[in-house]
Formats: C-alpha cells, sequence, structure tokens
C-alpha cells in the first residue's frame, strides 16, 4: 500500500518526493533522539566513569579533583556525591569535575551522577583536623582466634559509641565498652588477620594488625604420659591443666552468653574449662538447659524408701538437649579449650540411675561415648559429691549400689570412646578417684576432691596406684565458705594456697573456681562482674612460673631432702585454710644423677622471716640462683648472693613487705 503525501495545498506529490520526506523526517527523529538539554547524554549514551580522585582523602571543605569520562560538557541537573552527602562544583567539563568535600561528609565513595545514570564509586577518606582524628596506640591482646575479648587503646575515640565502629581487617565488630581512650571488642566470626580500625564520624583511625590465630593448634585430644605422670597434648608436649570452674552455665546461660564466658578465660590463660549436667542450685530442678531442653524424654515411676518417685528413663536421651552440648564442646574448642565434662552427675542424677537400672546406664554410657568420641576436646569426669560410693547395697531396692551403677556408666563409655580419658570426683570433703577400686579400671586422671590444705590428698593422689596426672578437681572457691570454718569467704590468699600445694605435691594441673562464675549468677554479683578478679588474674602468674620449671619433672619434697627447717607446721586435718602454714616444695631431679636437684620450687604461705627456711644446698647438682617470685604479680627478685654454693645449708628468708593486699605467701625458686 503507497502512503500519499499531500501538499500544504492539499495535492498530492509524486511518488518520488514522498520518499525523499519520508527519509527526512526519520533522520529528524534520530537527531532529536540523540540530543538532551544542558548537554546531558541521553538514554544511548555512555555512564559517566570516575578515573581517579586528588586527593583521594581531606578534611572538608578540600577541593578535589574528579578525573574521568562522559560527565556531559556541562552540570545541569548532575550531581556529584560524598558517600551520599551532595557537593557542590566549582568546575565541570565532560572529563573533569572539581568540588569542595562537603560539610558532614563521611569516608566512603564518590559518585558522580548524569541523566540519572550514577558511575562508579571511588573510595575517598574524610579525614578530620589535625589532632582529633581517632588514632589506635595498642591492641591487647595482638593476636588470638575468634571471641578474643581485645583491648583498643587510644585517642579521640569519643564519650560514647554512637554510631562509631570497629572493623578486623574490615569485618565489623561488636564493642562491649566504649570510652574516649579505650574500646572492648570481641574479636568477630570471620575476622581475619589484618588491620583493626576505629571509625568516629565517618574518620578512620590507623590501622593496628591484628593476628587471628587457630583455635586449637592441633593440641587436642589430651592424653597421658609414656609413665603416666602428667598430660600431654596431640604434639606429645606437657600439657598443664589450668581449669576454670562454670558448673552451671549450659543449664542457666543461653548460648549467645557463652562467647563472653570463652574469652575471658581463653584471655587469663586458662585451657580447661569443667561444666555439670547439673538440676540444683542455679540450675533448673528439670536439668533443662537455659532454654528449656530436658536431658531425657520419658520418666520412670517407682519407689524409694517409700517414696514415690518419677526419675528420668536414661534409655529416653533427647537429642536435642545433647545437641546444646555439642555446640558448647565445639565452641570451647574454637577458643582452644578442653571441656572437663560431667554429663550426669551424682549429686543429681544418682535416683534416676537407680531407677533406670544397670543395663540403661551402660547404654546410657555407649551413647555417651558414641555421641562424644569425635570430640578432640573431652575430658570425661563423672560422679561429683558422690557421697555414697562406698556404700556395698543398693539404696534403692531392685537395683545395684550407687557405685556399681556408676561403674556401668563409665564402661559403657569406654565401650564406644577409646579416645579420651576418664575420671571421677568422689565426695567431700575430701577424696580421691583412685580411691574408688570398683571403677579404676576406666581411670586414666586421678581428680583431688579436698577442702583440707591440698597438698595432704594431692600427696596421697600422686603416690597411689595406678599411676595416672593427679590434678585438683575442686576446693575452696572465691567468694565462698562451704564449710564455714574458713576465716571468711575464700578469697585470693586462699585460692593461691591451694593451687601452689597442690603443683609442688605432684600434681599435673588444676581447677580454679569463682563461686559466682560458677554459678553463673544472674543476681549482684553477677557471673560477668567476677570475670576478671584480681585472684582469677593470679591464675596466670602460676602457670607462667610452672612452666619455667619443668613442672612435669618435678618431685614432691615430702622426706624434706631440700628444705629441712622452716617449712612450718603440716597440718592436714585443718579446714580454716586462714592460718595454715605449711611450706610445701618440690624438685626436678638431674639427669645426670637423679638423686640431685637442678631444680627446686618452695611454696610458703607465710612470710618466713623469724624462721627462714633452711635449704640443704648439697641437695643440688650445681650452684645454684635463687630468688623470690611473688604470686601476686609475677615479679621476680633475685636474692642478693647468686649463685649459691652446692654445699652446706642456707637460710632464705622471704621479703619484708607485704604484698598489696596485705598477704606474705611467697615462692622461692632455685635454678
Amino acid at each position: 500500500m503507497t502512503i500519499p503525501f499531500r501538499n500544504s495545498r492539499g495535492n498530492s506529490l509524486p511518488p518520488r518526493a514522498s520518499v525523499v520526506l519520508l527519509l527526512l523526517a526519520l533522520n529528524f527523529a534520530l537527531l532529536s533522539a540523540g540530543c538532551s538539554s544542558g548537554g546531558q547524554a541521553g538514554s544511548t549514551a555512555l555512564a559517566p566513569n570516575i578515573a581517579s580522585l586528588n586527593p583521594t582523602s581531606a578534611v572538608a571543605g578540600t577541593s578535589v579533583t574528579i578525573m574521568g569520562t562522559n560527565f556531559g560538557a556541562s552540570q545541569g541537573s548532575s550531581t556529584v556525591s560524598f558517600n551520599g552527602t551532595p557537593a557542590t562544583p566549582t568546575s565541570w567539563s565532560a572529563t573533569s569535575i572539581v568540588a569542595a568535600v562537603p560539610a558532614g561528609a563521611t569516608t566512603g565513595s564518590v559518585v558522580v551522577t548524569v541523566g540519572g545514570a550514577a558511575s562508579n564509586g571511588m573510595a575517598f577518606t574524610v579525614t578530620s583536623p589535625s589532632g582529633s582524628a581517632p588514632s589506635i596506640t595498642s591492641l591487647s591482646p595482638a593476636s588470638g582466634p575468634v571471641g578474643t575479648s581485645v583491648t583498643i587503646a587510644g585517642a579521640n575515640f569519643g564519650a560514647s559509641q554512637g554510631s562509631s565502629t570497629v572493623s578486623f581487617n574490615g569485618t565489623a565488630a561488636t564493642p562491649t565498652s566504649w570510652n574516649a581512650t579505650s574500646t572492648v571488642v570481641a574479636v568477630p566470626a570471620g575476622a581475619t588477620t589484618g588491620n583493626v580500625v576505629v571509625t568516629v564520624g565517618g574518620v578512620a583511625s590507623n590501622g593496628v594488625t591484628f593476628t587471628v590465630s587457630s583455635t586449637t593448634g592441633g593440641k587436642f585430644p589430651i592424653t597421658t604420659s609414656a609413665n603416666g605422670r602428667y598430660f600431654v597434648d596431640a604434639t606429645g608436649a606437657p600439657w598443664l591443666m589450668v581449669g576454670d570452674s562454670a558448673h552451671h552455665i549450659v543449664n542457666v546461660l543461653v548460648a549467645s552468653n557463652w562467647p563472653t564466658y570463652f574469652a575471658s578465660r581463653q584471655a587469663l590463660g586458662f585451657n580447661t574449662v569443667n561444666i555439670f549436667s547439673c538440676s540444683h542450685g542455679n540450675c533448673p530442678s528439670t536439668g533443662a538447659t537455659a532454654d528449656g531442653q530436658l536431658d531425657f524424654t520419658g520418666t520412670i515411676p517407682g519407689t524409694c524408701n517409700g517414696t514415690p518417685r518419677s526419675d528420668y528413663d536414661l534409655g529416653t536421651p533427647n537429642p536435642n538437649y545433647w545437641v546444646e552440648l555439642d555446640n558448647f564442646i565445639n565452641m570451647a574448642a574454637s577458643y582452644g579449650l578442653v571441656v572437663l565434662f560431667d554429663p550426669l552427675t551424682t549429686a543429681d542424677y544418682m535416683n534416676d540411675m537407680r531407677a533406670s537400672g544397670p543395663t540403661k546406664v551402660h547404654n546410657f554410657g555407649a551413647y555417651l561415648g558414641n555421641r562424644y568420641k569425635n570430640f578432640s576436646n573431652i575430658i570425661w569426669e563423672l560422679g561429683n559429691d558422690f557421697q555414697t560410693w562406698t556404700q556395698t547395697g543398693a539404696t534403692c531396692p531392685g537395683t545395684v549400689s550407687d557405685n556399681a551403677l556408676v561403674q556401668q556408666l563409665m564402661a559403657g563409655i569406654a565401650s564406644a570412646d577409646t579416645n579420651h580419658i576418664q575420671t571421677i570426683q568422689l565426695d567431700y570433703y575430701r577424696s580421691y578417684s583412685n580411691q574408688d577400686t570398683m571403677v579404676v579400671a576406666y581411670l586414666k586422671a586421678d581428680g583431688v576432691y579436698t577442702y583440707y590444705e591440698t597438698y595432704d590428698y594431692a600427696l596421697k593422689a600422686y603416690n597411689s596406684s595406678p599411676v595416672s596426672p593427679v590434678f585438683l578437681a575442686e576446693a575452696n572457691m572465691e567468694g565462698a565458705n562451704n564449710t564455714n570454718l574458713l576465716c571468711a569467704p575464700a578469697d585470693a590468699r586462699v585460692l593461691r594456697h591451694q593451687m601452689y600445694w597442690t603443683m609442688t605435691s605432684g600434681a599435673s594441673g588444676h581447677v580454679w573456681g569463682n563461686t559466682h562464675v560458677n554459678h553463673s549468677d544472674l543476681t549482684s554479683p553477677t557471673w560477668q562482674s567476677q570475670l576478671s578478679t584480681p585472684a582469677t588474674a593470679q591464675v596466670a602468674l602460676l602457670t607462667k612460673l610452672f612452666n619455667q620449671l619443668q613442672w612435669w619433672k618435678l618431685v614432691p619434697d615430702t622426706a624434706h631432702q631440700v628444705v629441712t627447717a622452716g617449712f612450718g607446721a603440716i597440718s592436714v586435718n585443718n579446714e580454716n585454710l586462714c592460718t595454715s602454714t605449711y611450706a610445701t616444695a618440690a624438685w626436678v631431679p638431674d639427669s645426670a644423677v637423679p638423686t640431685l636437684a637442678s631444680v627446686a620450687v618452695v611454696y610458703t604461705p607465710v612470710a618466713a622471716t623469724t624462721t627462714p627456711l633452711s635449704v640443704n644446698m648439697n641437695m643440688f647438682s650445681k650452684a645454684m640462683n635463687a630468688s623470690w617470685y611473688d604470686p601476686t604479680t609475677g615479679n621476680s627478685t633475685a636474692i642478693t648472693g647468686s649463685p649459691f654454693a652446692n654445699s652446706g645449708a642456707r637460710s632464705f628468708t622471704t621479703p619484708g613487705t607485704a604484698h598489696s593486699d596485705g598477704t606474705n605467701d611467697w615462692v622461692l625458686v632455685l635454678l
């Protein structure tokens, strides 16, 4: 069909003229589509592109030259922004724009927008006037795994956080405290080694390197040495147990609280946490986790001692409960921590074991063994306040003795899990694992439980058979007075007595405790407020010292071959540790002449001024350097006259000045 074109008078034009007019109309339309007002590119033009900024960082008000392409010949309705804040250009061409950094701008991307099309973003750092930019001076610690609590010290952080941020190599972190010169933050999940940066008001600080370290270092599982005397890690290196009591944590605190606890223990030098499945104290009476998961789904009605009961059926473990324990153990591993794990305490679940009977108890042990045999960071600890372990008869009709039931639990675990150590905590107020001969076949560590002067039962365990690593499983905890026989609730001094006596009596470690942390107390004083007490910080000072002494070779000086006088009074039945005076000692046999010592360490709980410590220097294989180690600060002071000849007797008097807390316990070190 031919469409005729007509002239202004309505007359038809010749066909050739119509074609010419049609072509002219099409050409005009194409030209119109390619043009827009103000010199801006239309919909078919290329998007703007930024090639460079000069400078790339500056304070607000500084002129910045933006180089690139497709900006358009003039600005028109085009815009420039600094991290979203509009700027006012002072010159504009197709390849160059000059604009001042606008007030209120923050660090981020510069973007040019032309005809509604945004350019690429080019990074620009907004700095503060000299002296007001945030600056980092130090990180403490400067390395650690995810979850480590890091204190960032510096200046110009602002009185409160507000919109300010902290990042670890670009990964945002969540601060837990903030002031003008310090902020505390946990290393966030996903963080990698790189710069820590504090950004205040959009202004970034200098970067300081933080090394995100491996969590376990390949050290798990923990086993025992060839001679059975001490723990070793997966590399075969001696491993000193430094434990913290957190008995109630899974039953009281939801999982979001766990990183705070783990990070604090790791930062303070602990390598083990001791947890129970419990239904007493702050734990729910049902034994449920903090979010309500019960450990068993079924119950057994019955009668014991004439009282009707409804106890858990150990044949019905609740997977949801044990998943939470899995998560706790795995999270502990991410912080490099071993879990000393009591999954069914005799203090709380003895009736459930009695009602279920030996077969179900054994099968539940096998369930635990199968479930946890491939978790690398476990040491099994059964028992706890096991007051009935010495009874030979059944407590309830139709079953076996309580000790036989626990034996079945341990046997069940061992039937499936040969990868982990088992131990047992027996009865208060003093006991050690090897006393229970019925379960001794399953024991690979000897836990001491005592509220008396700890050296007594530590030495009994050390001298018992079979030989296994001795550790202090539980004693007085900071802030508690369970026996009501201490002069006051246990303080740092009492806790030092316990751990130093233990480590100079043949032990391979100890479990420390603060009663409020142990119980996960939610009312004042809360568990969080007690995480970093002075007494807690002093635990790492013991570890620091003993790691210098080849502690795994130390032999208790029970015959007083090294310290022959001035060691105070042995008082094995004393439960008021405030009055203790007995000094304990241990020594490392010389490799060439084992009857002589190459190292010795002496802990005295009181000042040895009026009656000095008398040391038999003939016991040493060489001249000895002597020093006093302050267990409250970790400071070491060389004793004038060192080195001392290895002959005769020498008296050593403790320093005359008391510690800042008014106490006078000291450690004599001879190297």
